[in-house]
């Protein structure tokens, strides 16, 4: 937890009391490639019916990653895992998600925040119910995903591009990760996040994060987000290709190459 004066009160009793703001640092990771992922990017299946009658994709729910998402994992979790040891690894309960974690971390305990999943758009995001995901991933704490948990308001039933869930949803969920982050012990100050590229670019204002892509963030207890190190990807992973640089505003972002850092203000 980081600490930092901000504007002060006054007390008759003891003249003028600096005000202690509240911030937790926090490091974000996309998932691997997943085979929604790998699908899309098949020229050939946006020449298929069956592409076009599911709504411009796939078709496939909750997927695993893909063959080259099991390399990008094996090929930066070193990276990953020197930037801290972990006191808490909070995951997406999307199994794509899930298995990004373990393979980084393997059988770390982690804990699956069902509001971390994906802006529902598609079918991928669409998950399983917990008893599936309690064999397959042992080491994660599933207390807190119900059936049906990717099923919240504002959310429909089959998600297309064209009927995606609410923006009134989207940013309840940002408020409340926000308020899971900064309620956490004070003595889990490493915390580690394994999510999704539209949930992460909402809360961060960055831009889209790539595959095993690490933003280190900042959440502040007026619910602004700063980002501190933005990692293009982890294909530039190391501490010479991440950008350190004092707080601007979030409209000044314009790559994840910014030489900057974003500040986002509180959602309405």
């Amino acid at each position: 937890m980081v600490f930092t004066i901000s504007h002060s009160t006054h007390s008759e009793d003891h003249g003028v009391i600096p005000k202690m703001r509240i911030t937790r640092r926090v490091h974000i990771i996309r998932h691997a490639q997943s085979l929604y992922n790998m699908e899309m990017q098949r020229v050939i299946n946006w020449f298929k019916p069956k592409f076009w009658w599911y709504g411009f994709e796939p078709g496939i729910k909750d997927p695993q990653i893909s063959e080259l998402g099991h390399e990008q994992v094996a090929r930066y979790k070193d990276f990953i895992t020197s930037i801290a040891e972990p006191d808490v690894i909070l995951v997406s309960p999307l199994r794509r998600a899930l298995q990004t974690a373990t393979g980084i971390w393997g059988s770390k305990p982690m804990r699956a925040i069902p509001i971390m999943r994906e802006i529902a758009s598609t079918q991928g995001d669409v998950g399983n119910n917990p008893d599936g995901l309690k064999v397959d991933f042992p080491h994660v704490d599933f207390d807190n995903v119900t059936n049906e948990w990717w099923k919240g308001e504002g959310t429909p039933a089959h998600p297309k591009h064209w009927t995606r869930e609410s923006r009134r949803s989207v940013e309840n969920r940002i408020k409340e990760f926000k308020e899971i982050i900064l309620n956490l012990p004070d003595e889990q100050e490493h915390i580690f996040c394994v999510g999704h590229s539209q949930f992460f670019k909402r809360l961060t204002n960055a831009p889209k994060m790539k595959n095993v892509g690490c933003l280190t963030i900042d959440i502040h207890d007026d619910h602004t987000v700063t980002v501190v190190e933005n990692y293009s990807s982890c294909g530039d992973a190391s501490p010479n290709a991440s950008t350190t640089n004092s707080s601007v505003d979030s409209k000044s972002v314009k790559s994840n190459n910014s030489k900057n850092s974003a500040k986002v203000q509180p959602e309405n």
